[in-house]
């Protein structure tokens, strides 16, 4: 579009992401415009760009914050309409799914002997988990429990940390696992995964945050 404007001989005005000679990446605001000789000819072009980085990353801040705001808010609603917790685990996961273009979910809750936890739903890849159970020892939910901070792996079908017991995690790949808790106590996790193949690649850091905040709103709901 800009070399279709300005080679006949039109001003183009726009933003671009251009790269520096190092290889960095920036944003620029630009005007390009033609200079003409006697003959109607181009034979120059003039421009005018400022760097406008700084600007884009903040619009992109908010715009995080406010999808951000907006998840939790739908999450929210629908929790206050769910009377008990089997109206509220299906649809905690449907809103994931919708969220975070997941290609698998589970909510994992940890059994009273707090040795074993049970998957109490799962979904997409992971639905033939619904009701398994595994041992807390040598297990990512296990970490979790202990260290109470989100788990993140690029490949959740290979992780060394993952229990064996699982299945269908054959194209599982990259995968965000947060802690349940309520006010008082760890009660579980929630997994968040997308396959192997998904274009959309690993989880952005707001995206986790996103997620630790869910588990968080949903800790207390349960």
């Amino acid at each position: 579009q800009l070399w279709d404007s300005i080679t006949s001989g039109r001003v183009w005005h726009g933003e671009l992401q251009n790269k520096k000679k190092n290889g960095e990446y920036y944003w620029e605001d630009v005007l390009i415009s033609p200079l003409l000789n006697g003959n109607g000819k181009i034979t120059h072009f003039v421009s005018v760009k400022e760097d406008i980085t700084e600007r884009k990353l903040a619009e992109k801040e908010i715009i995080e914050k406010s999808q951000e705001l907006e998840a939790l808010f739908k999450i929210s609603s629908h929790l206050r309409t769910a009377q008990t917790a089997q109206e509220m685990i299906p649809v905690v996961l449907e809103q994931m799914q919708g969220t975070f273009n997941s290609d698998a979910n589970a909510l994992i809750l940890l059994e009273t002997d707090r040795i074993h936890f049970k998957y109490i739903l799962g979904s997409g890849l992971l639905g033939g988990n619904t009701g398994l159970e595994f041992e807390s020892k040598n297990s990512i939910s296990g970490r979790i429990m202990q260290t109470l901070e989100p788990y993140i792996t690029l490949d959740f079908t290979n992780d060394p940390f993952r229990s064996p017991s699982i299945k269908n995690t054959q194209n599982i790949g990259p995968t965000v696992i947060v802690p349940l808790q309520s006010e008082k106590e760890f009660i579980g996790t929630l997994l968040c995964a997308r396959a192997k193949d998904s274009a959309l690649g690993p989880f952005t850091a707001a995206e986790i945050k996103l997620l630790r905040a869910i588990g968080e709103m949903v800790g207390n709901a349960l």
